[in-house]
């Protein structure tokens, strides 16, 4: 709850969609966990042959996206990244799913050190 956009519900929501956070090596796992990636095989320059989607649970995309669109209306540095992405040019579809993963990152380490901290803890 300490990330910009995510209530109570939607960060129960994803740490039970995650369960184990340190199944994921990094964060680019993390993401293709969420199907907020996609990896398009190319052949040269114009032609595409292979269009790939990580299968994790959909509903991850969306509670991101959700809190993506959360953290745009809040006055925080979040919102800011968002709107540096948007001054540059990217378009707000992209720039939405960036902040997605960028929020996604957040979470993943979070919840890493939570429960690292909290084995920790419990096993002294």
């Amino acid at each position: 709850m300490t990330i910009p956009g995510i209530s109570i519900v939607r960060s129960n929501i994803i740490t039970a969609i995650v369960c184990q956070p340190e199944r994921f090596k990094n964060k680019h796992q993390f993401w293709g966990y969420c199907m907020l990636v996609r990896h398009i095989q190319e052949l040269g320059v114009e032609k595409i042959y292979g269009n790939k989607r990580v299968h994790g649970p959909q509903r991850a995309a969306r509670y991101f996206y959700w809190c993506a669109e959360s953290a745009m209306r809040t006055e925080t540095t979040l919102r800011d990244y968002h709107d540096a992405l948007r001054a540059k040019g990217t378009s707000a579809k992209d720039a939405k799913v960036a902040l997605a993963r960028k929020i996604a990152s957040l979470t993943l380490n979070l919840l890493k050190t939570t429960i690292h901290t909290t084995t920790i803890t419990r096993s002294i």
